[in-house]
């Protein structure tokens, strides 16, 4: 279809594209077509949700770095009234660990807040997901952070009884 002449970008009336679609899915071959079609892996419904948000969240990791190749925004974050999630915040709620590590490594920002100026680690942690939030610890993810309900990562982690930051006085 795209080579006759088909819109890559085009976008329904709530703002869905086919690059949002085949990112939710994790279709990477139509993502990397789309992008060769000069598909714009920036391009976000009316809720401020983007490709690489869809594919984090889901943890597809080989859509993520075909989005990340194609140029798509690690920081961008949803709408306001949406919660303000980046593809960083989404996946550390998911814990889908090699999609974190692609996203730091391709500059997502550890720190990014949601709407409610809670971290990704701190989310990690909420969350149960372990791993994901020594990862970010490691990386240099803020332990004493805290959102608009006083939470830290710190206080969350003394509070279960984790052992998750060995160097740190908590």
């Amino acid at each position: 279809m795209l080579q006759h002449g088909a819109d890559q970008n085009l976008v329904r009336d709530h703002g869905g594209s086919p690059m949002l679609l085949a990112s939710d899915r994790g279709h990477t071959e139509v993502i990397k077509n789309l992008l060769k079609h000069k598909g714009d892996p920036k391009l976000c419904c009316d809720h401020g949700t983007t490709p690489i948000i869809l594919a984090a969240q889901d943890g597809h990791i080989e859509t993520v770095i075909a989005l990340i190749k194609g140029k798509a925004d690690v920081n961008k974050q949803k709408n306001e009234e949406e919660g303000k999630i980046s593809a960083l915040l989404a996946d550390s709620k998911r814990g889908h660990i090699l999609c974190v590590e692609s996203l730091v490594e391709h500059g997502a920002i550890i720190d990014l807040c949601d709407s409610e100026g809670s971290t990704p680690l701190l989310v990690a942690l909420q969350n149960k997901r372990y791993d994901t939030a020594k990862y970010l610890y490691e990386k240099g993810g803020d332990i004493y952070a805290t959102n608009i309900k006083d939470e830290s990562p710190n206080q969350l982690a003394k509070s279960l009884n984790l052992d998750i930051f060995p160097d740190k006085i908590t």
